[in-house]
């Protein structure tokens, strides 16, 4: 006999989170899930994939974007995302098997939390070592857990006799540029129709980001094909550069290239975080890698639709598509990707949406695709600059953007995070902080302010050596005190506060 499924749904999670408690000697598995996660006798899944929806190929398919569970014959497949920007989270209890697309969520479920005492910087940014070598170890406090596994890209099969991995997706050569690109298009187009699908109780709307650097505008031209017209642009991009000291370096509008593409661009600056609310919270509660709250207007927008969305964005294009790369990531372990992009995991959840990080379709093999951009066919789009990737270049030229529009510096839409934007968390997690390290809110908040200001002179130097023709690595100052780790504290904190509010859901629940 093989496995039951039994499925809840629990609308005071979020809309596409799931947490699966799976009992392998009984042979039964019950999920928990959010509202909008796509669900059926033996399966469900919040995600999207080249294929027909009904099909159910989630479980197979190495262009997988999303998550989601499976019974085979001889057990529970789970399916994490393609993408290292998402991760399943795994912990272990005897026979028993708890699987969810959310870290609070399952430390909701096991009754574990973040160890205050714990540098979770390793294993933040242990995926940028690639597939192959990641630790997937995030130690917790808990009476017999030691860890719960963050687990990446590889398929799983949960069996009565154990855990086993099976990595679905493929390396290949491509003949050039047409041949990858049209590869890039017909897996696109699939998924464009896996997301519509009718089979679907929600069909999935589409949106994309738009900026002025090289990945959005190229994915911006490979999904217009595909109906996707609607687009978000950060005004004004996060920087070491102040905007008064060098507004080149912050502005990242996307709205002409946008204007000349035909897209609908909806822009939002990149102070919109100072409106924070409490869904600040999902931003931190991932890793202690930079939020990427400047995307708060975005999924604050998202969220308000009734239908789950599909978010197309370029996260990976910098190591895929450069012309030199560094040396370590020519290797088809994927290495250096992943830690940007991983901290909308949890926002991603709450606001309903997929995140289709376009580079990673076929980066595996990224040797095949740089030996293109190098080949003598790119050579009329390669700048022979430090910031120059041929194979968007080519695709944004060809659909009608000018040159000296798009791609000609580095611009990031990070912030730099030290304490919450949100008035009404920034307090508790003041006097968290002062309770558990003894280090007063007053002290930490004057230390914020300080290091805050003290990159301004930083940023002046780099401007003038850049002004030169040279760049030197930056080293950000922290002022009274290097026993202050706001980032570290920030993450732990935001992370056991969700998971005792999931504690409180799946208890009212039950």
């Amino acid at each position: 006999m093989g496995f039951e499924l039994e499925l809840v749904e629990n609308t005071d999670l979020a809309r596409l989170a799931w947490l699966a408690r799976i009992d392998r000697q009984a042979k039964r598995v019950t999920v928990t899930h959010g509202r909008d996660v796509e669900r059926g006798d033996s399966w469900l899944v919040e995600g999207v994939w080249p294929g027909p929806f009904s099909d159910l190929g989630f479980a197979g398919t190495e262009h997988f974007f999303g998550s989601g569970l499976k019974l085979t014959e001889r057990g529970v497949r789970l399916v994490p995302s393609c993408a290292s920007v998402d991760r399943l989270l795994l912990a272990e209890l005897e026979e028993i098997v708890y699987a969810s697309n959310s870290l609070p969520l399952l430390l909701a479920a096991t009754g574990a939390r973040l160890d205050p005492e714990v540098n979770y910087g390793p294993s933040s940014y242990s995926i940028t070592k690639g597939i192959d070598s990641y630790d997937e170890r995030i130690p917790v406090a808990h009476e017999s857990l030691t860890h719960v596994s963050q687990r990446f890209h590889d398929a799983l099969d949960v069996t009565v006799d154990g855990i086993e991995v099976e990595r679905l997706s493929t390396v290949r050569e491509f003949s050039g540029f047409e041949e990858y690109v049209g590869e890039l298009y017909r897996v696109l187009e699939a998924i464009a129709a896996n997301m519509r699908d009718p089979a679907r109780r929600k069909p999935m709307d589409a949106f994309g980001t738009l900026s002025r650097g090289y990945d959005s505008p190229a994915i911006a031209v490979l999904t217009k094909p595909l109906g996707v017209v609607s687009h978000f642009t950060v005004t004004n991009a996060r920087h070491i550069m102040p905007g008064w000291l060098n507004r080149e370096a912050v502005d990242d509008d996307g709205e002409m290239i946008g204007k000349i593409l035909g897209l609908r661009v909806v822009k939002f600056s990149g102070l919109g975080q100072l409106r924070m609310d409490t869904s600040e919270l999902h931003f931190l509660s991932v890793s202690t890698i930079e939020p990427e709250t400047v995307f708060f207007p975005l999924t604050s927008d998202l969220s308000s639709r009734s239908n789950p969305s599909v978010l197309f964005t370029g996260y990976q294009g910098d190591r895929v598509w450069d012309r030199i790369p560094s040396r370590d990531s020519l290797t088809d372990e994927l290495v250096g990707g992943g830690s940007s992009g991983l901290n909308l995991g949890e926002i991603r959840l709450k606001a309903g949406f997929v995140n289709v990080a376009v580079p990673f379709i076929h980066a595996r093999s990224i040797c095949s695709i740089n030996r293109i951009s190098n080949s003598p066919e790119m050579e009329p789009w390669v700048l022979g600059s430090n910031y120059d990737r041929p194979i968007p270049r080519r695709l944004i030229e060809e659909a009608g953007v000018p040159r000296e529009s798009f791609g000609l510096r580095k611009r990031a839409v990070i912030d730099w995070y030290r304490e919450p934007y949100n008035r009404e968390i920034r307090g508790d997690f003041l006097r968290w902080v002062e309770a558990r390290y003894g280090v007063s809110g007053r002290r930490l908040l004057l230390s914020n302010r300080l290091s805050s200001a003290a990159t301004i002179p930083i940023a002046v130097k780099d401007r003038v050596l850049r002004i030169f023709g040279r760049s030197e690595s930056r080293t950000f100052p922290r002022i009274l005190g290097r026993d202050l780790r706001p980032e570290q504290w920030l993450f732990i904190w935001a992370a056991n506060r969700l998971a005792a509010m999931n504690e409180a859901a799946i208890a009212d629940a039950s």
